[in-house]
């Protein structure tokens, strides 16, 4: 079986292809076991420059400052709003994450504000 799977050529999955995938395998559980095995097979791999800014740029969240429903500020990262709020990114994404508004700083991603 594995000498005829070698043989076939595979095609490149089309963005709708991509997107189902994603859909199922998002939100699964992966074993410590599995973590494992994905950790060892990178070692000694390299991301090239392009690599990380895209890994960058799909990591940035919009955030809020508000009050009262109302938009005071907005940055594009957690990475900018740190720099003028003087906290750490980790703090910027905790305070984000509460849900209720009465976090010390007002501070929301976008997609929670829309809600």
């Amino acid at each position: 079986m594995s000498e005829i799977q070698k043989n076939i050529k595979h095609f490149p999955h089309t963005k709708e292809t991509k997107k189902k995938i994603g859909d199922i395998h998002r939100g699964k559980i992966v074993s410590n076991k599995t973590k494992e095995k994905m950790r060892l097979n990178n070692i000694g791999k390299k991301l090239s420059t392009i690599t990380k800014e895209k890994i960058g740029k799909s990591q940035e969240k919009i955030i809020y400052k508000i009050t009262n429903n109302k938009i005071i500020k907005q940055w594009q990262s957690a990475k900018y709003a740190s720099g003028e709020l003087n906290l750490p990114i980790r703090k910027i994404q905790y305070y984000c994450r509460k849900k209720n508004l009465l976090n010390k700083y007002n501070l929301i991603y976008e997609k929670d504000f829309k809600k």
